[in-house]
């Protein structure tokens, strides 16, 4: 499998924040992101309960910011934010592959190849029952 390929896993399409912050005053979310660049961005916040996302609506090609941001008792935020490639997903209660971006203007760029990139060539990306990510040429040579 791909070094940078990361996954996580789901059970009923609810994944555990991983940035998820217990202070009273944090904000905690996970949401698809969509527009052209970082400064054209907007964000469709995902239903969540505690520490759960709700991650029925997401699909492969999606950008997607997951965060739990903390506001201490002397004031201080600490923004804790990762920007997600959404990669594959598996079943239900299974697993989500994704590429860690590491910010919006990276993630928004990834999404825009990853669809101009998404009319099926030999090169894409494929999950199968396992799990286990390969690209099409290779999925195409072992099923022949």
């Amino acid at each position: 499998m791909d070094e940078n390929v990361l996954t996580i896993d789901i059970e009923g399409n609810g994944m555990v924040n991983p940035l998820f912050c217990e202070y009273p005053a944090g904000k905690n979310w996970g949401a698809i992101l969509k527009g052209t660049n970082a400064a054209n961005m907007t964000r469709i916040f995902l239903p969540k309960k505690d520490e759960i996302i709700d991650m029925s609506a997401v699909e492969p090609g999606d950008a997607f910011e997951v965060g739990g941001d903390c506001l201490l008792a002397n004031g201080r935020r600490i923004k804790d934010r990762q920007y997600w490639l959404i990669l594959g997903k598996t079943d239900e209660d299974g697993q989500i592959f994704y590429r860690n971006c590491g910010t919006p203007a990276k993630v928004l760029k990834a999404m825009r190849e990853f669809a101009s990139a998404n009319s099926i060539d030999a090169n894409s990306p494929v999950v199968d029952e396992d799990g286990e990510i390969s690209i099409i040429e290779d999925h195409l040579l072992t099923a022949a």
